[in-house]
């Protein structure tokens, strides 16, 4: 959560209308290849702790378990990979502990930094990472 407190739920996601910045995934003007190509990279053993159970480029989806730092619990995380309405690359992920209802903000630690070591595997740049409003942002202007 942004307010502080700690964070207890047991799955998070993105999604382009989150209200936290940090969870609304990315949408690159990259192609699909090179980003799947990291992301795939990235899951199985790009970061640590992390390995790949699944992934499947038709579906553009990537299965991972990730183990955690403190208490060893391990996680799934989902990361889909896909062309958005516009033909632009996106990417969304959610995180879930396995076993455990507390989650102590570790599901959303996992998904940003995710999220920055895919940006700096396809070299993210505002360039050509386009930025995901609300739709309460779009319908203002």
């Amino acid at each position: 959560m942004t307010d502080g407190r700690v964070q207890t739920a047991t799955t998070q996601r993105t999604d382009p209308d989150h209200a936290d910045r940090e969870l609304r995934g990315r949408t690159y003007a990259i192609p699909f290849d090179t980003v799947w190509n990291a992301g795939l990279g990235i899951a199985s053993g790009g970061l640590s702790r992390w390995s790949l159970v699944d992934s499947d480029d038709q579906a553009g989806r990537i299965e991972a378990r990730v183990v955690g730092v403190m208490f060893k619990m391990p996680a799934t995380v989902r990361v889909m990979i896909t062309l958005d309405k516009n033909a632009q690359t996106r990417v969304d992920l959610d995180s879930t502990p396995n076993g455990s209802a507390l989650d102590l903000g570790a599901a959303r630690r996992r998904i940003r930094r995710f999220i920055r070591e895919l940006d700096q595997c396809v070299g993210a740049s505002s360039a050509n990472t386009l930025e995901a409003r609300t739709r309460a942002e779009a319908a203002i202007g």
